[in-house]
């Protein structure tokens, strides 16, 4: 893989989303994320970026613009990379972890047949409803290495 195409996925991209949106949808339960994840991750694995994004973006507490954008972004890089890559192959929950009792975050594994990149999606409580707050996407493996 050409070092141009590496350092595009190595660029994780990070939403700071902590702005007030009035249209957001609250998520009333911490067991509703594994679902909400789980059902981007699928229209991801799908081919369907912009619907995976359309999904979340009714949970967004922040400016629904950034939102779009990095939803764009999303589509581009999820258009090169099957271009580079071939389709994916699987998707695969790798790991959930935890802030306290504010953050919480799924990070799953979308494995292509030569690699895989790294999709996270992390959930903010203030008060007693979640929102969406981030969706990170890139080709760093190295943090969900654990030892054998």
């Amino acid at each position: 893989m050409p070092n141009v195409f590496i350092s595009i996925f190595t660029l994780a991209l990070s939403l700071s989303l902590f702005t007030s949106n009035a249209s957001a949808e609250a998520i009333k339960s911490e067991s509703e994320l594994p679902q909400i994840s789980e059902l981007f991750m699928n229209k991801l694995f799908a081919g369907d970026t912009k619907a995976a994004y359309d999904e979340l973006s009714k949970y967004v507490s922040g400016a629904p613009e950034e939102f779009t954008g990095a939803s764009m972004k999303a589509i581009g890089m999820m258009t090169e990379a099957k271009s580079r890559l071939g389709e994916p192959l699987k998707y695969d929950l790798v790991r959930s972890e935890k802030i306290g009792d504010y953050f919480r975050r799924h990070n799953y594994l979308l494995l292509f047949p030569t690699t895989a990149l790294v999709w996270e999606i992390t959930y903010y409580r203030a008060g007693k409803d979640w929102n969406v707050v981030g969706v990170n996407y890139g080709a760093r493996l190295d943090y969900l290495f654990e030892p054998m």
